[in-house]
């Protein structure tokens, strides 16, 4: 033990150091979520890990609860109050001492108070101007007006184009409805006599006007010609559906 030196006083120096850099003892550590090298060292610190150098940044010192800036503003502000109320006393004695000094006195500075205004009021202020810096209110208005008037100029313009651009769309849009009410009469002309004479079904006569082997050429033509007109109706259909 060197002469000089109180070991249980560097020791307490030790420990406010560790405690002030966020040092943890074993016994605290419980409140950290890092289990690591818990067992290895008493003393314990979360960015603190042997062989991480990149993380002695973030190790900083605690921040003191008290500082001496409160307490310079603390005195800052209670020397402005002082100063303040003494400045409204000094007022306050002022106006008292006026109000003690003599009538006549006071009838004297009102009237030469009055005196000054009736003169104000009857000299009005002239200012000076340069007039060479003034434009005349004309040519702003006439400027104002050419702005306008090319302004309307340029929306005319727009709306012509426009409209021009709707009417070429709506003649287009009526040329072509036309095309398909002409397709639709053709095929309804196409299809109509064919399906007057079609029928929908065939029916048979009796047996006791007929033999079952013998069957009439006309029947058998009127047939033929119905199947005709039907594949042809087909065929049509199937044409205008591609």
């Amino acid at each position: 033990m060197p002469d000089g030196v109180n070991i249980k006083e560097e020791i307490c120096l030790l420990l406010n150091v560790f405690q002030i850099y966020g040092f943890q003892r074993d016994t605290d550590a419980r409140k950290s979520k890092d289990s690591k090298d818990k067992e290895s060292c008493r003393w314990y610190h979360p960015y603190f890990r042997p062989g991480r150098r990149d993380l002695f940044h973030l190790i900083r010192r605690k921040a003191t609860r008290y500082t001496r800036r409160k307490k310079i503003k603390q005195e800052k502000e209670e020397t402005t109050v002082k100063t303040a109320e003494e400045a409204v006393e000094e007022i306050i004695g002022e106006e008292d001492e006026e109000v003690e000094e003599d009538p006549e006195t006071i009838l004297k500075m009102e009237d030469d108070e009055e005196d000054e205004i009736v003169l104000d009021n009857q000299q009005p202020a002239i200012q000076e101007y340069n007039t060479d810096d003034l434009k005349p209110t004309t040519q702003l208005s006439e400027e104002q007006q050419r702005h306008v008037a090319f302004r309307l100029y340029q929306e005319r313009q727009r709306y012509e184009k426009v409209q021009d651009y709707y009417t070429e769309q709506l003649k287009a849009a009526h040329s072509k409805i036309k095309e398909q009410q002409l397709l639709i009469q053709r095929l309804e002309a196409l299809i109509k006599p064919k399906a007057e004479n079609y029928m929908p079904y065939y029916t048979q006569p009796s047996t006791m006007y007929i033999s079952p082997f013998s069957f009439d050429t006309e029947n058998n033509n009127w047939i033929q010609n119905i199947t005709e007109s039907i594949h042809d109706i087909d065929r049509e259909c199937n044409v205008n559906n591609k």
